[in-house]
């Protein structure tokens, strides 16, 4: 394992190499927004066959922090791939995006970039209206009116009541860990999270109310010509009927639904999510 920091465009950034082999290595894009790279650390487990290339987004983990709320788009993030590719020498690469991660790696693909070999887009979507009413939905299915507290508290800015966070907890605890208990790398990576970043794209909770409000790019993901990976969890707050939009616009996309996962499969069911994106690399 090696590890170290690069100059970026607008600061240090850290990361993290698994793995030594002559093979096209995996770039891993994280989520949050503003989350560290920790959580993904399950993909480990591709080091013997490829290098598997972790780092910190810009404001994010073991990178700068710098306090310039401009700098958190979505633009920002995916130029930071070029930073990363150019800094470490990754003239090809796999790119792997999971969550927030896939909309970046989503905007970087359609950019058209040399040397990417393919594309894996892992518990997220193409469309942020879309993957609202998939939220709605599993909301207004939560048990005991916890759906109707988040609504109230998030429209009210009330996101501090103890009322309000005990919903919260329960939605992610069947929607996003998908567990009872929260693994040690995934509980860095929430304790890490930059709410500066979540604010400015997000807003609060999964209201969006930021800089990603209403993207789409469901309606270019035709222009996609590398070989696509999707992956998601049955519970995932990615619902299926909204990874399904996004795989149905990709041509010759496959997608794996891992029945008895949420939104962080290569946590909950590590070897099949690992044999699975060991099957999609060997063929890309």
């Amino acid at each position: 394992m090696r590890e170290g920091t690069i100059a970026g465009p607008h600061g240090s950034i850290y990361y993290r190499i698994v793995g030594d082999s002559d093979a096209v290595p995996l770039l891993v894009i994280h989520g949050g927004p503003g989350m560290s790279h920790d959580y993904l650390r399950d993909l480990d487990g591709l080091g013997d066959e490829r290098p598997v290339i972790y780092y910190d987004q810009i404001g994010c983990g073991r990178s700068d922090r710098p306090d310039d709320p401009s700098l958190w788009t979505l633009s920002t993030f995916a130029d930071e791939i070029d930073a990363v590719r150019g800094a470490l020498g990754l003239d090809r690469v796999h790119l792997f995006g999971q969550s927030a991660g896939g909309w970046i790696a989503m905007d970087y693909a359609l950019r058209a970039p040399d040397g990417l070999a393919s594309l894996h887009l892992a518990n997220t979507c193409a469309s942020i209206p879309l993957f609202e009413r998939g939220v709605a939905q599993l909301r207004a299915a939560l048990p005991g009116g916890a759906g109707a507290v988040i609504e109230v508290c998030e429209s009210n800015s009330s996101t501090y009541d103890p009322e309000y966070l005990s919903a919260v907890g329960l939605f992610n605890r069947l929607h996003f860990m998908g567990a009872e208990d929260i693994a040690g790398h995934v509980q860095s990576s929430l304790r890490a999270l930059n709410p500066a970043i979540y604010r400015v794209m997000v807003g609060t909770g999964l209201t969006f109310t930021g800089n990603m409000a209403g993207w789409d790019v469901t309606d270019r993901l035709g222009r996609l010509d590398v070989p696509v990976l999707v992956t998601s969890g049955r519970f995932d707050e990615m619902t299926p009927d909204v990874v399904r939009a996004m795989v149905d616009a990709i041509p010759g996309a496959r997608w794996q639904l891992f029945e008895k996962s949420a939104h962080l499969p290569m946590v909950t069911e590590t070897d099949a999510f690992i044999r699975v994106t060991r099957q999609f690399l060997a063929s890309a």
